[in-house]
C-alpha cells in the first residue's frame, strides 16, 4: 500500500485553527512562524466572508425581484467588497478596514513598524496590511513602484536577461530586493562599459584616458587608474607612445 500524501502546512495550520488551538500553539508545534499562521487565519476568514457577502448578495437579489426594491434603498456598509474601487485592485474581494484597524495601522507605520510586525502583532489581514502600506508610503512620496521604474529607465538594459523584470514593473508587480540590485548591477555594468568605450564621458579624478601620440584624440577602451602603483607605474612608461588604431593603419 502505497503511503498517504503528507499534509503541506498550510493545510495543517488550518487544521489546527479548525480543532481551536492559539498561535502560539500552532507555531511551535508546526516550527513554523506567527506570520504564516496568521496568513492562513486571515485566508480562512477572508474565504468565509465571501461566502457569507455572497449568500447576502443573492438575498438582496431575490428580494430586488419580488419586492422591486430600488438600489438605493440597499447601502453598503463598512465592511462591503471592494469590488468598485480600482483603488484596490486584486484585493476587491477584501472587506475595508475599521476604523480601529486604521487607526492601528498609520499609528504603527508612523512608529517604523513593518507590516509582517503589524500582522504578527494584531492578526489584521495580510493582504489589507499591505495595501495600506502601500497607500501610506504614496502619501509620505515614498511610491515604490514608481521609484523602480526610474531605476529601470536609467539602466536602459541591453540585457534580455531583464526583460522580465521590466515586464513585471510594466504591469504594476514590485519588485523583490534581489531584484532591483540586479537592475542596480545592470547600471554600473553600463556605466563602466560607457567609461571605457566612449571617450566623451566623464572620468573620475583619478582615472585618466592616454591619448594618441599622432592625432592626439583620445584613445577609447584604455584606462589607468593613476592612484595605482601599477597603473602609475605603466602609464607613465608608455605615455608618449600610443597610438590609435586609425593612426595605426
Amino acid at each position: 500500500m502505497l503511503p498517504g500524501k503528507k499534509k503541506s502546512k498550510s493545510h495543517q495550520i488550518i487544521e489546527m485553527l479548525s480543532q481551536g488551538h492559539d498561535v502560539d500553539y500552532i507555531t511551535s508545534k508546526l516550527e513554523t512562524t506567527k506570520q504564516n499562521v496568521y496568513k492562513e487565519k486571515s485566508k480562512q476568514k477572508s474565504l468565509e466572508y465571501g461566502k457569507k457577502n455572497f449568500r447576502l448578495q443573492h438575498v438582496i437579489q431575490s428580494k430586488r425581484q419580488y419586492k422591486r426594491i430600488p438600489d438605493s434603498e440597499f447601502g453598503k456598509t463598512q465592511d462591503s467588497v471592494l469590488g468598485d474601487n480600482p483603488q484596490y485592485g486584486i484585493y476587491s474581494a477584501l472587506r475595508r478596514p475599521t476604523k480601529k484597524e486604521y487607526s492601528i495601522l498609520f499609528s504603527e507605520f508612523l512608529a517604523g513598524k513593518k507590516p509582517e510586525d503589524i500582522i504578527a502583532g494584531h492578526g489584521i489581514d495580510p493582504e489589507i496590511v499591505e495595501k495600506e502600506y502601500q497607500r501610506f508610503l504614496k502619501l509620505r512620496g515614498m511610491d515604490i513602484l514608481e521609484s523602480q521604474r526610474s531605476i529601470a529607465k536609467i539602466s536602459d538594459t541591453y540585457s534580455t536577461d531583464l526583460k522580465p523584470l521590466i515586464i513585471k514593473l510594466e504591469t504594476g508587480t514590485i519588485l523583490s530586493n534581489e531584484e532591483v540590485m540586479e537592475l542596480v548591477n545592470s547600471i554600473c555594468d553600463k556605466h563602466v562599459h560607457k567609461l571605457i568605450s566612449d571617450v566623451r564621458a566623464t572620468l573620475p579624478g583619478v582615472i585618466v584616458r592616454p591619448s594618441c601620440s599622432r592625432c592626439y584624440r583620445s584613445i577609447p577602451g584604455i584606462l589607468f587608474d593613476i592612484t595605482n602603483p601599477n597603473g602609475s607605474r605603466i602609464f607613465e612608461e608608455k605615455n608618449g607612445n600610443y597610438l590609435c588604431s586609425d593612426c595605426i593603419q
